[in-house]
This record gives structure tokens, C-alpha cells and sequence, in this order.
């Protein structure tokens, strides 16, 4: 009787030994998972961002209303104006992008494009309008648009 209680109890430690191992194992395993999917969650948000950014600029520019463009000095800030006294402004602050609608010196809309916005710069050379934007420190993009 005593082998088979002292068999029992080394099977049990054993059995035990090897549960741990086994969630050790499965905690690694869902860390490293959830880790990667916070990555792409990340780069897919500021794909997003960008691509957005990217319409409304699109839009903007390309249309025949586009009458000149203009950049603040420190580059922080695009105005396109259009035709009827309707101005397109974006503007980089608090780590965002905004959009903004001006009609008679007021703002009509303002909208949100893009945060987590490291730094931007808007340059213009004859009639290229050039966007350089980076996200989170490490996410760089340029672009380069040209008005008809």
C-alpha cells in the first residue's frame, strides 16, 4: 500500500509540473500574439489616417476651383483657395491634423483627419504641393500633388 500512495503522489507532482508548463507555455504564446495584433492594430490606424488625409487633399486639388495655395512660414499649415471666397485649410496642431472650412473669415467646419502626428511640413514649388508627415515617431510618408 505504501508504493502504491507514494506512486500516486510522484504522479500527481508530475502531473502538476507539467500543468504549469503548460500555461507558462500558453501565457508566452497569448503575450506574443496580443503584442503583434496591437502592432497591426497601430500601422492599420495610421494607414487609415494617411489615406484619409490623402482623399481630402486629393479632392481639394484637384478640383477646378483651386485658385492658389498657400503655406504658413513655419510650414505647419496649407490654404487653398477656391473659387466664391471659400478658403481649405489644414493645419497641423496638437499632434493632429485638422481640416478646416473657411467661408468669410469663419470657420464653417472643422474636422479631425489624423492624430498621433509627430511632425508635418507642407513645402510648395511653382504649382507641387509636397507632404511630408510622420506618425508615432516612425511611420514616414511623402507625398507630392500637383495643382491643375
Amino acid at each position: 500500500m505504501k508504493n502504491n500512495r507514494g506512486l500516486t503522489l510522484a504522479s500527481l507532482i508530475i502531473y502538476i509540473i507539467a500543468l504549469f508548463i503548460l500555461i507558462g507555455t500558453m501565457s508566452t504564446l497569448t503575450k506574443y500574439f496580443y503584442k503583434n495584433f496591437d502592432s497591426i492594430t497601430v500601422s492599420d490606424s495610421i494607414a487609415k489616417s494617411y489615406s484619409s488625409l490623402n482623399n481630402y487633399l486629393s479632392n481639394d486639388i484637384n478640383s477646378s476651383d483651386v485658385e492658389n495655395a498657400f503655406v504658413s512660414v513655419e510650414g505647419d499649415m496649407l490654404t487653398l483657395n477656391l473659387n466664391g471666397l471659400i478658403s481649405h485649410r489644414y493645419k497641423f496642431e496638437d499632434n493632429s491634423i485638422f481640416y478646416m472650412e473657411i467661408q468669410d473669415n469663419q470657420v464653417n467646419k472643422k474636422v479631425l483627419i489624423c492624430k498621433n502626428v509627430t511632425s508635418c511640413n507642407f513645402t510648395i514649388n511653382d504649382k507641387v504641393i509636397n507632404l511630408n508627415i510622420v506618425f508615432n515617431e516612425k511611420y514616414a510618408y511623402n507625398t507630392s500633388y500637383t495643382i491643375k
